[in-house]
């Protein structure tokens, strides 16, 4: 079977546990799955740049967003910020200090700068979550580049429900290998990439 859409999905879902009874169930398995991914894969696919401008300091991160690869502010201090803790700024900045940001934090949606950036732009390089599969959007970048990735993931987290041990550690082991084989591709690309760069250099 063509794993080219959704559909495509659920259907070998139920084929590879052999089962005709989970219909209303084999959705979760996937939503599931696609939480397992945002977690695990980090390829270059995924960065994602936003560009928004700070209220007192602070602004809120893309619905989408999972983890910071780079932040910039916009004016003043050139290099990226340097993420601390929430504890770490509480400690070292007093409260409303301004000036030109050096470091943020990040509390549950929100980064904040430190000092207080005010109302300043910043730049956000980011692992952004692939849009979720469902009946009305049938496919993304990451099923179309790796579909037994999100099978196996979704394998995964059928498991459980089903109260399946034997086959959970089959699963997770095909899940990894394809993990693997995502990240190797990636590392590749990337490598491949700055060759390229170094090769064509002309001082």
């Amino acid at each position: 079977m063509a794993l080219l859409t959704y559909t495509d999905l659920v259907a070998a879902v139920a084929d590879w546990l052999m089962r005709d009874d989970l219909t209303a169930r084999i959705p979760d398995f996937i939503a599931m799955g696609e939480d397992r991914l945002a977690k695990d894969v980090r390829v270059s696919d995924m960065e994602t740049v936003a560009t928004s401008n700070l209220g007192g300091g602070s602004v809120a991160l893309p619905a989408d967003f999972i983890e910071a690869v780079s932040i910039r502010n916009s004016a003043g201090y050139t290099g990226p910020l340097e993420l601390i803790s929430p504890q770490h700024a509480g400690e070292a900045y007093s409260s409303g200090s301004a000036g030109v940001p050096e470091r943020y934090t990040i509390i549950g949606n929100t980064l904040t700068t430190y000092p207080n950036g005010g109302s300043g732009g910043v730049t956000m390089i980011y692992y952004a979550k692939p849009q979720a599969l469902d009946l009305g959007n049938a496919t993304n970048w990451l099923y179309a580049k790796s579909p037994r990735l999100y099978l196996y993931a979704a394998l995964c987290e059928s498991a459980p429900f089903l109260g399946d041990d034997a086959r959970l550690q089959t699963w997770n082991a095909l899940y990894q290998q394809a993990l693997d084989t995502l990240h190797k591709s990636d590392e590749r690309k990337r490598y491949a990439s700055s060759v390229s760069r170094v090769v064509g250099y002309c001082p």
